[in-house]
């Protein structure tokens, strides 16, 4: 059997893992949401950031956003839902990915704790099945919040690109570009660089439960730092891209690519040794 038939099976209805791990991580999310408290503080903090974020992508498309001198910005009516935007980027990031790391990794150490992972080990379910399934199932049962962050990632673009970015202009030399332009070239990167790094953060997840019991807290500790260290190196990433498209869209582009491959072909290579461990456990 080849690896791309073996991805496409795993992914496919097909394979009981994905089935049977997805319908779990719905009920364990389902039931940790059903607290009207938690909803309520949902939708007092997100979603107001979240129609922000819509009303600003729309707006920079349309180029509707008025130029605001930069020093009249903290006086400015703009000043409030940039700052909430930004303060919710720099909360749900985090908070989704710790959760979709828990979430991945639950689905094995749970199989480990009930004893019945050594029994899937010797059915014909096959190791590729196991991992792709764990880590899909693990990815889609958050896909409302990995797609909540990604507007809220989108939004915050729009705020700085059709807003913070003429006025920084206006105020240098009274620079003119094209910033819709600006704002339909970066989205789409973002957007799947996005996708991306929820995806590598359900295989670090899948990565850190394989190990036996004798180096897994080890393991643990070691791919939740290095998954944060990640969370530090994508908003570097994001900021990098941001700040040079003050001078070159050109260079934003590379770089925004760059992020964007990089992060793909980690995806690849962490099921990959999530994979080899198995193999070798």
């Amino acid at each position: 059997m080849t690896i791309t038939h073996a991805v496409s099976q795993s992914l496919s209805r097909k394979n009981p893992i994905l089935k049977r791990e997805f319908k779990y991580q719905r009920f364990v999310i389902q039931r940790s949401r059903s607290g009207i408290l938690w909803i309520g503080l949902a939708v007092l903090m997100v979603f107001p950031a979240l129609i922000a974020s819509v009303i600003y992508s729309i707006a920079t498309l349309l180029n509707l956003l008025p130029i605001v001198l930069f020093y009249d910005i903290p006086t400015s009516f703009h000043a409030y839902p940039g700052v909430l935007i930004l303060m919710m980027n720099l909360s749900l990031y985090p908070v989704v990915t710790l959760v979709t790391l828990a979430l991945a990794r639950g689905s094995i150490a749970r199989e480990k704790k009930g004893r019945t992972w050594s029994i899937l080990r010797v059915t014909t379910i096959n190791n590729w099945q196991l991992v792709l399934g764990k880590w899909w199932a693990s990815f889609k049962g958050l896909n409302g919040d990995h797609m909540m962050v990604i507007v809220l990632r989108v939004g915050l673009a729009a705020y700085y690109i059709g807003f913070l970015l003429p006025s920084i202009h206006g105020t240098l030399d009274e620079i003119t570009a094209p910033y819709a332009l600006y704002f339909a070239a970066i989205t789409p990167l973002l957007v799947l660089q996005a996708f991306f790094d929820a995806l590598l953060t359900a295989a670090i997840g899948v990565i850190a439960a394989v190990p036996d019991e004798a180096v897994g807290t080890v393991t643990t500790s070691a791919v939740l730092m290095l998954r944060f260290v990640m969370v530090l190196l994508v908003g570097v990433w994001i900021v990098q891209i941001m700040n040079t498209l003050r001078f070159s869209l050109t260079t934003a582009l590379i770089i925004a690519i760059g992020g964007t491959v990089i992060t793909g072909i980690l995806v690849i290579l962490g099921l990959g040794f999530a994979y080899y461990l198995l193999e070798q456990t």
